[in-house]
């Protein structure tokens, strides 16, 4: 039953594009404008007050509409056209047969492959049916902002013939585009309309925003259109802008198309690595052999040949999985360990993840994208639009652990190496990182294939160009749209916050109250001057509604890629390790002030997420002046709860919420949330990218139980190999 009724779609479509294309195939690309005129001149017999007596003087008409139109001139002379007197149901209708025109091509070989694709069409041919239904068609929910739509692309790229023209053979293959849509309203009558299939623009972006990747463009409509592989990303546009056209002057609503040549795709008989996707595989190869056999050896050696290792064999047996889980899932914590710092870290790395999945969802075609607006109007979505605040949770907890080393190291030496700490740094980061980097620039763009795939290309083509400023960690140096991996941002920060750890912590330690001034001065200034660049560039880092693509990369570029901005979070961290140092572990505190010190706490995670619940909402007004208050005083309030958190949990004064944060299975997670962080995006883009049919909204989509699996398991396997195994080597570098 299902075939049929797509047999019967087809085969009504082949009978419009009949009735609007001239039956001789040479005059149906010169008999474009008659044909225009013909489907117009059939709205206008639909009608219920027809106003022409004749079809010159309606095609007249249509072409002086058009004219004036193009020239500006639209709400002159629409009055002139019955459909905006009143519609019968007939004319309903035929607004919603909507069917591509596929005879405003420019390049001469498109025009001869429609030409043969036109004539195959009338005469039944599989291919042509099939390239035909490959094209993206209007569906019902519309309102429901069911509008993106993305054809058929494995069947649009499956198309090939050969077939005769003008005495010679041509090949056909058919080509796929995603074209991107704009829609406005010209008059206020449609506004309502316009708002619905955006889904209540909760973001905002324009047709020619071309920035980036990261930042959905939330309100563009993606349509699918299948053409013959001769035709252009031009081609396709005129197509789809034609068509559009005839809506533009009847409906109210203004149609501009734009045919993005990265979303352009043709099937190529074989796909061929280059030599540096080899090389990188050849990497891997070479390391999982390297893991294969030092796993192998830690099983079948002997305790005495493992106690004779020197140094070398150890930083090569620390490849092995078995020693590795060994320390991965190991229960016993090292005496300098602040263990509540990893259930804090644990739970803000799985809210972050979630907040970056929520921006993806925004590009997904869901059927029921109104529901997906509603949802993240909720008060409740506070808790996964707060992704630029966790992110100041992790500079935290990254100062107060290094820094803590560096005050016992201190203690206990006199000296602080600096230089040391920031090798062994330095070697423990970047491999992950490095294989990361690799992946992107030369696997991932050969791993899968579907309508948004280019986006995982854009980011390859990204990371050969600039992967290398990665693994310096001076990625932030460039814009965030052109950085490779943009979410890595976040690693080059936090390393070069930390050259200024071991400055703050050596005043702090021999010099308290000049250290404290220090400190101080830096958090002010850093306040001040983020403060300053808010409100002059009415830019924030709060996801509000109505938040442009163009205001996103504005507050990336200007604030939140700078590390003096960040610095607040870090220099606190500093401070609270020394002071941790020097109180130790049993310190009594009063109980009135533990009371006092969990109250504020709990007041301030109150506040903020209290406060920005309702700027998702329709009705919000955006006010710079508001929201950057509410920016600059958070962050330093959110941090200081965070120290108190961990102050009390580290002095014995956490009870049951220290017991909770201090649990085995999240020393296990905290330890690999670094290769959670790095990867999670690798996941979030092939999702996308390989989507091939619109799908429906749930709120539990919020969470992809499946995805969260695979790539908590990712991060195991890569913590095992390329993090823990590098353990060995900063011990080696530490104690040398």
């Amino acid at each position: 039953m299902n075939k049929a009724l797509a047999l019967l779609i087809i085969l009504q479509a082949i009978r419009a594009n009949r009735s609007i294309h001239p039956s001789n195939d040479v005059e149906g690309i010169g008999g474009a404008e008659a044909s225009s005129c013909t489907l117009a001149r059939s709205i206008d017999r639909s009608g219920r007050n027809g106003s022409f007596s004749n079809e010159t003087q309606f095609c007249e008409a249509w072409k002086g509409t058009k004219k004036n139109f193009e020239n500006g001139s639209y709400h002159e002379t629409i009055g002139k056209f019955p459909l905006c007197a009143g519609l019968t149901s007939d004319g309903i209708s035929h607004m919603l047969r909507f069917t591509p025109n596929f005879t405003f091509v420019q390049n001469a070989e498109c025009r001869e492959q429609v030409n043969v694709f036109l004539r195959e069409l009338r005469n039944y041919k599989f291919w042509a049916m099939e390239m035909l239904d490959s094209n993206a068609k209007l569906p019902s929910s519309l309102l429901q902002g069911n509008v993106n739509q993305l054809g058929d692309f494995d069947q649009c790229l499956n198309v090939a013939a050969r077939e005769r023209w003008n005495g010679r053979e041509i090949r056909i293959k058919g080509r796929y585009f995603l074209t991107l849509i704009d829609v406005d309203a010209t008059h206020p009558i449609t506004e309502r309309l316009v708002f619905v299939m955006k889904a209540h623009n909760i973001f905002l972006s324009n047709l020619h925003e071309k920035r980036g990747h990261f930042f959905p463009k939330f309100p563009l409509i993606r349509w699918a259109l299948c053409l013959p592989s001769a035709c252009s990303n031009e081609d396709a546009r005129s197509v789809i802008q034609h068509a559009l056209n005839e809506y533009n002057l009847t409906a109210g609503i203004r149609f501009m198309v734009r045919a993005d040549p990265n979303t352009s795709y043709v099937k190529h008989e074989s796909s061929n690595y280059t030599k540096e996707t080899i090389y990188v595989l050849c990497f891997f190869a070479i390391v999982a052999c390297l893991v294969a056999a030092t796993t192998m050896r830690d099983y079948l050696g002997t305790r005495g040949e493992k106690e004779k290792e020197n140094s070398l064999e150890r930083i090569a047996m620390g490849f092995s999985l078995r020693r590795s889980a060994k320390s991965l899932f190991k229960k016993e914590t090292g005496p300098n360990d602040i263990t509540c710092i990893h259930g804090m870290k644990s739970i803000l790395a799985v809210l972050l993840s979630m907040a970056h999945r929520n921006m993806t969802l925004c590009i997904m075609p869901y059927m029921n994208r109104i529901y997906y607006s509603h949802v993240a109007k909720e008060p409740l979505s506070v808790i996964i639009r707060l992704a630029m605040i966790y992110t100041d949770s992790f500079l935290l907890f990254s100062g107060t652990l290094i820094s803590f080393n560096m005050t016992h190291e201190l203690t206990t030496r006199g000296e602080i190496r600096w230089f040391r700490r920031l090798v062994s740094r330095y070697v423990r980061l970047t491999p992950m990182l490095l294989v990361v980097v690799l992946y992107y620039a030369y696997v991932m763009e050969h791993t899968g294939s579907g309508p948004e795939w280019n986006i995982n290309v854009k980011n390859a083509d990204l990371c050969k160009k600039t992967g290398w400023m990665n693994v310096l960690y001076a990625q932030i140096f460039l814009p965030f749209e052109d950085q490779c991996a943009s979410h890595t941002y976040q690693v080059s920060i936090d390393m070069q916050l930390s050259l200024l750890a071991p400055v703050l912590v050596f005043v702090l330690k021999f010099w308290p109250t000049l250290g404290i001034l220090l400190a101080l001065s830096i958090v002010s200034l850093s306040t001040i001057l983020r403060y300053t660049i808010m409100t002059r560039n009415d830019i924030t880092i709060m996801l509000y509604y109505g938040l442009s693509v163009e205001k996103f990369y504005s507050m990336s570029n200007l604030i939140y890629t700078i590390p003096f901005y960040r610095i607040t979070p870090y220099v606190c961290g500093v401070a609270l390790s020394v002071l941790l140092y020097r109180v130790g572990k049993h310190v009594k505190i009063p109980k009135l002030v533990v009371n006092l010190g969990w109250s504020l706490s709990a007041i301030i995670i109150t506040w903020m997420l209290y406060w920005p619940r309702d700027i998702m909402r329709e009705d919000y007004v955006f006010d710079i002046v508001s929201l950057t208050n509410f920016v600059v005083i958070n962050q330093i309030l959110w941090t200081l709860a965070q120290c108190w958190i961990i102050f009390a949990c580290y002095t014995n004064n956490g009870g049951v919420i220290n017991k909770f944060l201090s649990h085995h299975w999240f020393v296990v997670f905290s330890k690999i949330s670094y290769s959670f962080y790095l990867i999670q995006f690798i996941f979030f883009f092939y999702e996308i990218g390989t989507i091939r049919y619109p799908d429906i909204f749930y709120i539990f989509q919020l969470i992809n139980f499946k995805q969260m699996i695979l790539l908590t398991l990712s991060s195991i396997v890569l913590t095992l190999i390329f993090d823990i195994s590098m353990q060995e080597i900063k011990n080696y570098i530490m104690k040398k």
